[in-house]
């Protein structure tokens, strides 16, 4: 009786009083009911609910449908109606209808971006793409709309004002290095409180492989800043920050940032690097000389304990980059030449070698530091 009630209510068009019913009626009701329902019934009964299970429930009911009614919606001009309907879905369901939207031609994905453009709607997307797949989370980032530099900045406003900054950061690993800057610019504009806050909730999430493509994408200026506010300062962060850094070979991206952290950072540092695998210290070697930090990973290096210290030292004397390693070490502070001299017993050839030739370069041997010494 219920399913013929359904079905009756649907061939009416009393979406309404549908949604009313689908929120109280088990789902074998909505079994019964629903493939009497065209694709585009289904939204108008998922727009008339009322609660976040009921909708779920109808999402679940219907997965197989979901793509027809996306193209539905698309062809019938009724993204405000699913744009509602993604509100009131809970993370695991939006997550999945936001991957399947993003497997939909372009024409499609672009119409609903623009119609959240129209309804301003950016709080409900943001939430919804922080739970995409990577690759569709890709494909979004990549459409001509997520190109345009004031939407970006207006994104970024909505993530830091309005506490989507964790919704904001998956999609920001997704964008150009010009999306990037576009968004580090605006996050640049904060003061060093919010900033504070800002790094304090992507730690607490372990969002640091997401954080630093936006760090890195800040201005020198703003770069600076970031790394001197106390809070980049804390142990437990410098040390998550590494560790992120070698699970996903994020040094290229990570390295330029130990430049601009203070020489009281690199006992903790230094502590870090030692928890590493011989290949993900391998790894930071490589990305060093284009990061330009090559004179700052030899500083942290030098402040490991023994043991760690010459691991370090070996594994870089026994690098394929350790000419253009040690040709991008261009310091002429006598006492990082110094420390270097102090650790020469500890320094296996080739590299004591090119560091003795460097030195020279640098014009450091009328200092009376002699690398060569034994």
């Amino acid at each position: 009786m219920a399913a013929a009630v359904a079905r009756e209510l649907i061939s009416r068009g009393d979406y309404l009083t549908m949604g009313n019913l689908a929120g109280s009626v088990p789902d074998s009701v909505l079994r019964a009911a629903l493939p009497h329902a065209s694709d585009l019934d289904i939204l108008q009964v998922g727009y008339y609910l009322e609660e976040t299970s009921a909708a779920d429930r109808l999402l679940t009911v219907v997965t197989d449908r979901v793509p027809g009614v996306i193209l539905a919606t698309h062809n019938a001009g009724e993204w405000p109606k699913a744009i509602t309907l993604l509100g009131l879905l809970g993370p695991t369901e939006r997550s999945k209808l936001a991957n399947v939207v993003a497997a939909q031609d372009d024409e499609v994905i672009d119409g609903l971006l623009t119609a959240v453009e129209e309804a301003d709607a950016w709080d409900t997307l943001l939430p919804v793409a922080a739970g995409m797949a990577p690759q569709p989370l890709q494909r979004l980032a990549q459409r001509p709309a997520m190109q345009n530099p004031t939407l970006l900045t207006k994104i970024a406003d909505l993530a830091v004002t309005q506490n989507l900054w964790l919704s904001l950061l998956p999609l920001a690993t997704h964008l150009s290095p010009t999306q990037l800057h576009t968004v580090a610019a605006r996050v640049a504009t904060e003061p060093d409180a919010s900033l504070t806050t800002l790094i304090e909730q992507a730690h607490t999430e372990n969002h640091w492989p997401t954080l630093l493509p936006v760090a890195l994408a800040l201005s020198t200026p703003d770069r600076k800043r970031l790394a001197s506010l106390p809070v980049m300062h804390r142990p437990e962060f410098l040390t998550a920050a590494i560790k992120a850094t070698a699970t996903h070979n994020l040094w290229p991206a990570a390295l330029p940032l130990l430049n601009n952290l203070p020489t009281t950072t690199h006992a903790t540092l230094a502590t870090t690097i030692n928890t590493l695998t011989d290949n993900n210290f391998r790894q930071a070697l490589q990305a060093a000389p284009t990061a330009d930090c090559t004179t700052t990973l030899i500083q942290i290096v030098l402040r490991q304990e023994v043991s760690s210290r010459i691991r370090s030292l070996t594994l870089l004397n026994e690098s394929d980059t350790l000419e253009p390693f040690v040709a991008t070490i261009t310091t002429q502070d006598p006492a990082i030449w110094q420390a270097i001299s102090e650790a020469r017993e500890e320094i296996p050839e080739p590299l004591r070698t090119l560091l003795a030739i460097r030195e020279t370069h640098c014009g450091q041997t009328e200092l009376g530091i002699d690398l060569t010494a034994g």
